[in-house]
């Protein structure tokens, strides 16, 4: 049988264990902390093995110079940090074939408009857009069109285009356009109201 371990359940018995292991076991910690409060366990294990700890250090850095080399290349362009938060939104592909396409990319491949690398937030800044419910990686695009892109996805969700729920700080709410609702009965008919207007 497959643990599903993002599961709330699976979490919640977790937290359970782990409450129960503490309350058996309280009286060994509080003991723990009494004897050595006085002590500094860990600098004094420090202090008396630093030497060993620098030879060890020396050894492993000279043994891996490539390793630590590449490493520190990758860290400093942000790759490691990149690949990181893309992995946590759910992308599932070859990430050193999308890492490359996302350093060659220098074009919108939706708008054509020249991609920049900022830390702020812009329109220009470069993207990588993938679909949230498979995790494919579709291509390297501008935040704007990128955020176009979920704006579109959550109108199809709802039905209505233009129309989606948004969760305001645990309250649920319509929203179209700029303008936000309490029921979904408001939001389309101030849909239909605005469009009459309009038309």
């Amino acid at each position: 049988m497959v643990v599903d371990k993002t599961s709330k359940e699976y979490k919640d018995k977790q937290k359970l264990k782990k409450a129960e292991y503490y309350e058996k076991n309280k009286h060994k910690w509080t003991k723990y902390r009494e004897t050595n409060k006085d002590k500094g366990v860990q600098k004094l294990w420090y202090q008396n093995n630093r030497e060993r700890l620098l030879i060890k250090q020396k050894k492993y850095g000279s043994e891996n110079k490539e390793k630590i080399k590449e490493y520190s290349s990758d860290y400093a362009t942000g790759k490691n940090f990149k690949l990181y938060s893309w992995k946590k939104n759910g992308l599932i592909d070859d990430y050193d074939l999308v890492w490359e396409r996302y350093c060659n990319t220098k074009i919108c491949d939706l708008c054509n408009v020249e991609l920049t690398l900022e830390k702020k937030i812009t329109t220009t800044r470069k993207c990588m857009d993938h679909c949230h419910k498979t995790g494919i990686f579709r291509n390297i695009v501008c935040h704007k069109c990128n955020m176009a892109r979920k704006e579109l996805y959550k109108s199809s969700k709802s039905g209505h285009k233009g129309v989606f729920l948004v969760n305001d700080s645990g309250r649920i709410r319509w929203r179209y356009k700029s303008r936000r609702f309490k029921t979904k009965k408001e939001c389309l008919c101030y849909k239909f109201i605005y469009l009459m207007k309009n038309l």
